[in-house]
C-alpha cells in the first residue's frame, strides 16, 4: 500500500477561482452581446476592457468570500458527500448570482427585463456547473484514494469483542 499526499483545502479554493474565473470570463463576453455593445472577442475583452480585469479580482474575491462564509473549506474533501455538495454548491452560487444581479447586472444599460432573466440563467448556469464540476472532480480523487487505501482516517473503537470485529470487517468492505 502506497501513502500519497492527501488533497490540502488550497486545491478546492484554487479550483473554485479557476472555475468562478472561467465562468465570469463567459458572462462578460455574453453580456457584452446581449447588451448589443461592440463584437469583442475574448482576446479583445482582455485587452480593450479595461475594467475587465478588476471585475475578474473582484467576481473571484466575491466567491470566495461567499464560500468561505457558507463554510465550504471548513471541512476535508474525504468526508464529503458528492450529493450534498452539488445541492450545497447549488444554492450557494444560487444566493451569489442573486447577490451579483442586484450589484453588476441592474446597473447595465439594458433596461428589458427579458435581459435580466437571461443574464441571471446565464450566470447561475455558468458558474453552478462549472464549479460543481470542479469540486466533484475533486470528491472522486478523494474517494479513490480512500478506496485504494492511500489515505486512511483513524479511528477509535470501543465495543465488545464481536461486535468491533463485525464493524472491522464491515469498513473494511
Amino acid at each position: 500500500m502506497t501513502q500519497v499526499k492527501p488533497l490540502h483545502t488550497a486545491w478546492y479554493v484554487g479550483t473554485d477561482i479557476f472555475t468562478g474565473s472561467i465562468a465570469w470570463m463567459l458572462v462578460a463576453w455574453i453580456r457584452k452581446w446581449l447588451m448589443g455593445e461592440k463584437n469583442y472577442t475574448l482576446h479583445q475583452l482582455w485587452t480593450e476592457d479595461y475594467f475587465f480585469k478588476t471585475s475578474l479580482v473582484l467576481v473571484a474575491l466575491f466567491w470566495l468570500i461567499l464560500y468561505a462564509i457558507a463554510g465550504v473549506y471548513n471541512q476535508s474533501f474525504y468526508k464529503k458527500s458528492r450529493l450534498n455538495e452539488l445541492t450545497a454548491t447549488f444554492i450557494q452560487t444560487f444566493i451569489g448570482v442573486i447577490l451579483m444581479l442586484f450589484m453588476i447586472f441592474l446597473n447595465d444599460f439594458e433596461k428589458h427585463y427579458s435581459y435580466f432573466y437571461k443574464i441571471f440563467l446565464l450566470m447561475l448556469l455558468m458558474q453552478s456547473v462549472l464549479v460543481c464540476t470542479g469540486r466533484l472532480t475533486l470528491i472522486t480523487i478523494a474517494r479513490k484514494h480512500l478506496s485504494k487505501g492511500n489515505f486512511l482516517h483513524y479511528s477509535l473503537l470501543i465495543g465488545s469483542p464481536e461486535k468491533l470485529a463485525a464493524a472491522y470487517s464491515q469498513m473494511q468492505r
